[in-house]
């Protein structure tokens, strides 16, 4: 409910143009897609999530868009992606890096490079770990919340990842919301 208020939902939703094929890795409970439901009139959403109770949650959330939007929503284990994924056009990855251990953190994402095609755009959220004190605040929420320790990584040593992968940085934002600093990096498959 209130994660509208802490995440730059706004700005990503205006990276999605009208007919687009976005994917949502780590969807949660839908909360992102239905947004692009409601507002970008999309051609496909997709959203896959290790959570089998939050992906029921996010299917039924959807359901009312099945009419007009293909749509589909899978449990997976959180390290094989399934090869589906490559059919979309726009991939985020909203608050999720984080939450994986550091150093799986590249391998992950060396299996999101592999899996798309050539000119996919590749949008990732997270919060700014070379904003160390508000990065702190990250921490302890996810730790009474989530009851997790969380991985972040500075915006610029994430860019210098995602290069050498092999994706080419188109932009790269900041924002702070209240006590989180944000990050946005949009790169493309080459």
């Amino acid at each position: 409910m209130y994660r509208p208020y802490i995440c730059p939902y706004d700005e990503l939703l205006c990276l999605v143009p009208q007919g687009a094929h976005v994917l949502d890795i780590g969807c949660g409970a839908g909360t992102f897609l239905l947004l692009l439901g409601e507002y970008c009139k999309p051609k496909t959403l997709g959203g896959i999530e290790t959570s089998s109770s939050l992906v029921s949650l996010a299917q039924s959330s959807l359901e009312h868009y099945s009419q007009k939007i293909s749509i589909r929503i899978e449990s997976y284990d959180g390290r094989r992606l399934p090869e589906w994924p490559g059919n979309y056009d726009h991939l985020f990855l909203i608050d999720v890096l984080h939450h994986i251990p550091r150093e799986e953190q590249r391998s992950f994402l060396q299996k999101i490079f592999d899996s798309i095609k050539p000119g996919t755009k590749f949008i990732i959220k997270d919060i700014d770990a070379g904003q160390m004190f508000w990065c702190l605040f990250n921490k302890l929420h996810d730790l009474v919340v989530s009851h997790e320790l969380t991985y972040e990584v500075a915006a610029t040593d994430l860019e210098r990842i995602l290069t050498h992968i092999g994706f080419r940085i188109n932009t790269t934002t900041k924002k702070r919301l209240y006590v989180y600093p944000h990050f946005t990096i949009t790169c493309t498959k080459v």
